[in-house]
């Protein structure tokens, strides 16, 4: 069961703010359009950065092994990624086979 945090409201106007939400008192605004439109924008920024440069999808693992091993070496996740593809395009990164 997920734990509840237990907020104080800063003034009345919070606390009533706070209720209505509880309440379900508020509604999306959301329109099919919106949507929609929100949503051939993402496509476009997808599409956009993948032609300046590349979108890749990694697994939550990977990730964050990129992650602490680019605070190890104080890098940007992305210059270390870079760097690993640079030094094995360059023939200084190789495959070690164990037998």
């Amino acid at each position: 069961m997920p734990s509840k945090f237990i907020v104080e409201p800063l003034d009345e106007e919070e606390r009533e703010l706070m209720e209505s939400i509880e309440n379900e008192e508020w509604i999306s605004t959301l329109t099919p359009e919106i949507k929609s439109r929100m949503e051939e924008a993402a496509r476009n920024t997808l599409n956009r950065l993948a032609q300046e440069g590349m979108v890749i999808q990694l697994s939550e693992r990977d990730l964050q092994q990129i992650q602490s091993k680019a605070r190890e070496h104080g890098l940007p996740n992305e210059a270390l990624i870079h760097h690993i593809i640079h030094k094995y395009l360059s023939g200084e990164l190789v495959e070690v086979v164990s037998h």
